[in-house]
Parts: structure tokens; C-alpha cells; sequence
């Protein structure tokens, strides 16, 4: 494909020059602050036997010492809310930005239409994976500094030993082997769920942005409330919650969890990105400029 190597290194240079990238950082990294602040003032001055360890402490299972499993902690509002939205952000602006700023004529005719919208997607794919990804691995290590590591008491059942862990129902935990018995790869697993599902839905606001010309910040916002109103309607009809936010963090324990949901709210948006991306490329009219 024509030069396309080069208008990806353009455009990636790009997002990452780019003011909004930086604010963007910014907020997650302090988001994550927040989080970590208030997981450990939770558990400040309190007895070391409810003390998590680093793992259970991790700001992605939000647990505290009452015992509730999930509560609306600064992280657990950022996955609900934010999340989808910080990674449309990232840069799946940019056809619309280009088109208004008059580049984007330039830039297909230095290159090629399929060069500048395939390598701006997998830029816009990358940026949203690396802003959530990123942050939350570099933080981690923070855990071990909050929580003691020789700590075996699971916090949300701070009043049970660890093997009454074996009650809980199997579709309330996902991949349970690593929940149990390897708490920190479990984490890492979310950490990486998160960041992928940040860029798969990136995508599809970018892929928006073909039909929505009209709107940048509908663009930006649709994929959070079309996710967050379509789990309340089904919720409303089934009697039964497939919120994303379920899904979203190892520690779910008040209803059922689903393998097949899990891998849905990932694989159907790139497959829809892929599917119109490419149905777009195809139809492209020689005029396009």
C-alpha cells in the first residue's frame, strides 16, 4: 500500500503531539492517584488482619472492609463511565479533525485514501489501548507499597477464611482458576481486557465519525450510551443485568457472569469496525476530495 508506513508514523506522531493527548494521560494517571488514595484510606490504621494483600488491594476490585464487593469507588466510576470515552478521545477524532482543518486532501494525495484511513485506525486502536494500558501497569507496582504482601485474607470476605472462597457461585467469578489461585495474572488479565475493549470501541467511534460529521462529541459519547442504555433496557426485559461494568474487573459477586458476554462487548465492536471500515474503502467514489 502506498507510503503507508509513513502517513502512520504522520499520524501517530500526531496524536501523541497532540494537546489533548497529553490531558488525556493526565486524567487517567489521575484517576489512578484517586483510586489508590482511596483504596488505601479505607484501610488505614486498621487491624492487619483485614488488610488485604497487593492483589485483592489492586484499585480494579475496589473491595473495602464492610464487605460489600463493588461499591461506586473513583475506578469503578471511571470503568462505567469513562473508560470507552477516554479512548475515543485518544484520536478517533482524527478524520473528522483533518477534514475540518483542510489536511486531509493533502494527506491522501502524498499517500492514498485506504493508506491514510487504515493506518489512522490502527493508530486510533493503539493510542486508546496505550492510554488505559499503560498507566495501570506502570501504577501497579504501587500495590506492593500499600498493602502487605504475606496478607492472605481476601478483603470482600474479610470475616472468612480463604478457602470458604470455594462457595461462591462459578458464573459469578470469570476464569477461576486464575481468580483463585493466581490473583495477580487475574489482574493482569482485566488490566488488558480494559485496555482492548478502550480500543476496539474507539474504533467504532472513529467508524461513526464516517456517518456523524455533524457531531465530534456524539462521535465521541454514542458507544458509552448506547452500552449503558441497552443494559438497562435488557436488564428491564430479562430480569437479568449483562452491564459492562460487570465485566470489567475480577471481583463481581451479586449475579451471574458469562464467558460468551465477556468476549461479545470485545469481538462484536472490532468486527463491526473491520466490517465498515472496509464496506467504506470499497465504496469510496474517485471524487472523495
Amino acid at each position: 500500500m502506498k507510503n503507508f508506513s509513513q502517513i502512520f508514523w504522520f499520524q501517530f506522531r500526531h496524536m501523541v503531539t497532540r494537546r489533548q493527548f497529553r490531558l488525556l494521560f493526565l486524567f487517567v494517571v489521575t484517576v489512578i492517584t484517586l483510586s489508590f488514595l482511596d483504596s488505601y484510606y479505607r484501610y488505614y490504621g486498621m487491624d492487619i488482619g483485614v488488610v488485604p494483600s497487593p492483589a485483592m488491594g489492586w484499585i480494579g476490585r475496589t473491595p473495602n472492609a464492610s464487605g460489600e464487593q463493588w461499591a461506586l469507588y473513583v475506578f469503578a466510576i471511571f470503568l462505567e463511565f469513562f473508560l470507552l470515552a477516554v479512548g475515543a478521545l485518544v484520536f478517533s477524532d482524527f478524520y473528522l479533525t483533518d477534514q475540518k482543518e483542510g489536511t486531509y486532501p493533502l494527506l491522501i494525495t502524498r499517500s492514498s485514501s485506504n493508506a491514510y484511513h487504515l493506518a489512522g485506525a490502527l493508530v486510533c486502536f493503539l493510542g486508546a489501548f496505550g492510554m488505559i494500558l499503560l498507566p495501570l501497569l506502570l501504577f501497579y507496582p504501587i500495590t506492593f507499597v500499600f498493602f502487605p504482601s504475606d496478607a492472605i485474607i481476601y478483603p470482600f470476605l474479610s470475616t472468612r477464611s480463604f478457602l470458604d472462597l470455594s462457595r461462591v457461585k462459578d458464573h459469578a467469578v470469570l476464569f477461576p482458576n486464575l481468580f483463585y489461585s493466581h490473583p495477580h495474572l487475574s489482574n493482569l488479565v482485566f488490566i488488558f481486557y480494559n485496555s482492548l475493549l478502550a480500543g476496539a470501541w474507539a474504533l467504532v467511534s472513529y467508524t461513526l465519525s464516517y456517518f456523524l460529521k455533524f457531531s465530534r462529541i456524539l462521535v465521541i459519547v454514542l458507544p458509552t450510551v448506547f452500552l449503558l442504555f441497552g443494559g438497562y433496557v435488557y436488564e428491564l426485559i430479562m430480569e437479568k443485568s449483562i452491564a459492562l461494568i460487570q465485566y470489567t474487573n475480577p471481583t463481581w459477586f451479586r449475579g451471574d457472569r458469562y464467558l460468551a458476554v465477556f468476549w461479545a462487548y470485545l469481538l462484536i465492536p472490532l468486527l463491526f469496525s473491520v466490517l465498515v471500515i472496509t464496506l467504506r474503502l470499497r465504496k469510496r467514489k474517485a471524487d472523495e476530495l
